[in-house]
């Protein structure tokens, strides 16, 4: 029989492998303290997954990682993801022709074909220039410090005109935000702009599922156990769904926001989530030749922008197809995949021509709680609430909607373990 010192550690126990949970996890083997991580699912990642159909890549929904996270940099390693990156800037279709608005910045080639563009005014394009130096001059913490207001009210005191806001603005951070309204925060809008202004937008070449599986290689072999629930803990022990239970060191729920009910029933709704559509649809040909994001500037519609993984990485697509993402930020859309998918094909005929009646539905996906509601940030975490000493939160709602917004509370709830555990051996 084992002495109490000759024991094995009691584990910390982080309830979900999305990519909170999964940066806890690096945090806490890198500071030596034992984990497992429970995971409900079949596989890591949790809304950044990747699915194989038909030889095609399908990501949850349309999703990019942008090379300037903090967090992502620090956790990741880019080589070995092989990321494929967007054009900077956007084409707009403003209802009757494309017009192309690039960063000048990034891409100085550009600036003559942005100027020509005809969304917004000079003053306009003088003004992104403006609000990129403006993001740019603080740190990043101080960005969530400023004064607070919706992002569509912050572009208006830039000083940008209604036309630029209307056919750039609402469908570039309305396809973010997943909002069309711009009620969002504008300090959530100010820190957006800052991370596409450092980095890129990027794609793995193997899909966005690239990203939690390499973070999950990066942990010690048994440490993940998939296709397990947690129905339940204490201050002792947590029970998993077979009835099985485990002696535990801290908990770590690293869930999404919805699921918080589940174990803490006075958690508050905190208002609607973002909702989004995105359907996948195969073309024999790319609907535009360039890698770049295509936005709805024309005001109407169902589509908000229109996308093309496979002309980043040919993995998404077979050979001799391309794969084409529509999203539509429509949560209230009761259509079938196919209903809708027959709509957006009709609006999308007077973009790119008759060819896009040829194109076939591969997969739609209908994602409810996209993201948490950023009407305020950082997030106020709810007072009424009484959290156990044992229990640590981690997950995108903690801080912000966002890649960056879930690995981050997942350190700071591995530094919160290291800290009280540290705290605990001093005492």
């Amino acid at each position: 029989m084992l002495s109490g010192k000759d024991s094995p550690a009691k584990p910390v126990i982080v309830v979900g492998a999305g990519l909170a949970g999964l940066a806890c996890g690096m945090k806490l083997h890198k500071a030596g303290i034992p984990f497992r991580i429970f995971e409900a699912s079949d596989a890591v990642g949790g809304r950044v997954r990747t699915d194989e159909k038909d030889g095609f890549l399908l990501d949850r929904g349309f999703q990019v990682l942008l090379t300037a996270y903090p967090a992502a940099q620090e956790l990741l390693d880019y080589k070995t993801l092989d990321l494929r990156t967007f054009e900077p800037g956007a084409e707009i279709w403003t209802g009757r022709s494309f017009e192309c608005i690039s960063d000048p910045f990034r891409r100085p080639g550009s600036i003559w074909q942005t100027a020509r563009a005809r969304v917004g005014s000079v003053l306009d394009k003088l003004r992104i220039g403006q609000l990129r130096l403006d993001v740019m001059r603080t740190s990043l913490s101080s960005l969530f410090e400023r004064d607070e207001t919706t992002s569509h009210e912050a572009l208006r005191k830039y000083g940008f005109s209604d036309e630029l806001i209307e056919t750039f603005f609402r469908p570039f951070f309305g396809g973010i935000f997943l909002e069309k309204d711009l009620t969002t925060s504008s300090r959530m809008l100010q820190f957006v702009y800052r991370m596409f202004s450092q980095g890129e937008a990027a794609l793995p070449a193997g899909g966005m599922g690239e990203i939690p599986r390499q973070m999950a290689s990066r942990l010690p072999s048994g440490t993940i156990t998939l296709n397990t629930a947690v129905v339940g803990f204490d201050e002792n022990r947590v029970t998993l769904g077979d009835g099985t239970t485990i002696e535990h060191d801290g908990i770590v729920l690293a869930v999404e926001e919805p699921a918080l009910s589940k174990f803490l029933p006075d958690w508050p709704d905190r208002g609607p989530r973002p909702a989004v559509r995105c359907l996948y649809f195969s073309a024999s040909k790319p609907p535009v030749k360039r890698n770049v994001l295509v936005l709805n500037g024309a005001g109407r519609g169902l589509v908000n922008n229109v996308a093309v993984p496979s002309q980043l990485s040919d993995r998404y697509a077979p050979a001799g197809k391309s794969l084409v993402s529509v999203s539509v930020v429509a949560s209230e859309s009761k259509q079938s995949d196919a209903e809708l998918a027959g709509a957006v094909q009709q609006e999308l005929e007077s973009w790119f021509g008759e060819d896009v009646q040829s194109w076939k539905l591969v997969a739609g996906y209908n994602i409810p709680d996209s993201l948490p509601s950023q009407s305020s940030i950082p997030l106020a975490l709810p007072q009424s609430v009484a959290i156990p000493p044992y229990l640590t939160l981690a997950g995108d709602y903690m801080l912000h909607g966002s890649q960056q917004g879930a690995l981050e509370s997942g350190v700071r709830a591995a530094e919160a373990i290291v800290s009280r555990q540290a705290v605990s051996a001093a005492g």
